[in-house]
């Protein structure tokens, strides 16, 4: 990592300590998973779950693992901007000054599964807006799939069908917000790329 992206991650994540926030490990985002698949076992029988990469990634697997589904993933996502190796439309700070947050997401790649699904469960980190997973919804009903949707930390912005825990709004910089180890300033980021690096479908 160059100097002027560690300085970035590095004031972000020191900042956000400062402020109060708390830093989930891999084993946290795990653990919420077991939780609210339990509920997910009573109420709805999905046979296959779309996790929203990057966020939902781990979170599809963590259920995927946990109730004997299989899962894939899609991306949607708003166009991400680089500064060096830095994505800033994931530096909270970064883009609230350049409003990325509020841009629209797009498909970039469509859901694909070649086994006999009816009904798809999607799986992100959170849903500040819910406009990402809506746009799941609406793609997968185009398809032809019943689905339900759930995400790790619910907002109060948001009305997902299942969800692990509450967020504090991701509008609001307080103590007690919760960040995930996939966010470039997390102190757990290397624990989710060798995730990733060992679990590349």
């Amino acid at each position: 990592m160059k100097i002027i992206e560690k300085i970035i991650m590095e004031s972000q994540r020191g900042l956000l300590s400062y402020l109060g926030a708390e830093f989930l490990s891999m084993a946290d985002v795990h653990s919420l998973q077991v939780k609210v698949a339990k509920r997910i076992k009573k109420e709805y029988s999905p046979d296959i779950i779309v996790g929203i990469d990057r966020g939902g990634t781990y979170p599809a697997y963590c259920l995927s693992k946990e109730m004997k589904i299989p899962y894939t993933t899609m991306d949607i996502s708003r166009k991400r901007k680089y500064i060096g190796g830095v994505e800033i439309t994931g530096q909270i700070l970064i883009s609230k000054l350049l409003r990325e947050s509020h841009k629209n997401p797009i498909i970039k790649t469509p859901f694909k599964y070649s086994g006999n699904a009816q009904r798809a469960l999607i799986v992100d980190d959170d849903c500040g807006s819910m406009k990402t997973l809506n746009l799941a919804k609406s793609h997968l009903k185009k398809l032809g799939l019943e689905s339900k949707t759930s995400v790790v930390l619910n907002t109060t912005n948001g009305t997902p069908d299942f969800f692990s825990d509450i967020q504090v709004p991701l509008s609001k910089l307080v103590k007690g917000a919760k960040r995930f180890p996939w966010a470039q300033y997390s102190p757990y980021f290397k624990d989710y790329e060798l995730w990733v690096q060992n679990n590349t479908k």
